[in-house]
């Protein structure tokens, strides 16, 4: 066993929660019993997961999305419920979001854009990459990568019928905002999660002939938890770890 602390500790070292100013809270957000055993990681939070928490007997889950988001005012409702299992079976919960979309080394987005072997060249949509690719591929390229490696059915739109050169990288989700700098920025084609609004990125993407994957939510949000699960590991080896694996239609 190892206490929490020291894990939280390493954790907070290597991510930096409180660099970011986000919409969840980062960090330790529930905290339970002080000696783990074994620990657990997924993309999400619900019910579901902790339940499979307590089933599994994990001391400490670590997640990509939180369940204490800012603007709460009340604890009611299925909100109450899922802290209540947390605390009543002793589980500790920590959360990554933008730390883990941004980070460098082994974030959602550096992740994905090694995938097509490209260099970071600057920031796009905040936190995500633009890359540019050793060699310039065809849409159909960068679509086979997608479906070998993140998403079997990614939806797409290719309005760009030129070889491929500058592609942008946003796990998650992609707004209308950041479409638009990514046209200012010449980007030849983005790959994201899921669209904001996806009838206007229909016509916009059309008439700048600009290239659109969508490779899945959850897809794209896997890359980073499942990284850090790996380096968890071999800080703290004598512990037992599992990914839970519960993907959303998005």
């Amino acid at each position: 066993m190892v206490e929490r602390d020291i894990i939280v500790e390493y954790l907070n070292n290597i991510l930096q929660p409180s660099l970011y100013s986000d919409i969840t809270y980062n960090g330790l957000q529930v905290e339970g019993k002080d000696k783990i055993k074994k620990i657990g990681f997924s993309v999400d939070c619900s019910f579901e997961i902790f339940n499979l928490c307590v089933t599994l007997n994990i001391d400490l889950l670590i997640t990509h999305h939180g369940l204490i988001w800012k603007g709460w005012n009340r604890i009611s409702g299925i909100n109450k419920q899922r802290i209540s299992l947390l605390i009543k079976n002793d589980i500790n919960l920590y959360v990554s979001h933008l730390p883990l979309d941004v980070n460098k080394n082994f974030g959602n987005n550096i992740k994905i854009l090694n995938l097509f072997n490209a260099e970071s060249s600057d920031i796009f949509a905040n936190v995500g990459i633009i890359g540019i690719l050793g060699v310039e591929k065809s849409f159909d390229d960068l679509l086979n990568i997608v479906k070998n490696n993140i998403n079997k059915n990614p939806k797409f739109i290719n309005y760009n019928e030129n070889k491929i050169k500058k592609i942008g990288i946003c796990s998650g989700s992609l707004s209308l905002a950041n479409l638009e700098e990514g046209i200012s920025k010449n980007i030849d084609c983005i790959i994201t999660g899921e669209a904001m609004g996806e009838s206007m990125f229909y016509y916009i993407a059309k008439e700048n002939k600009i290239s659109i994957i969508f490779a899945g939510h959850y897809e794209t949000e896997k890359f980073g938890i499942l990284s850090l699960m790996e380096i968890i590991k071999n800080e703290f080896k004598n512990l037992e770890f599992l990914f839970i694996d519960k993907p959303i239609i998005f």
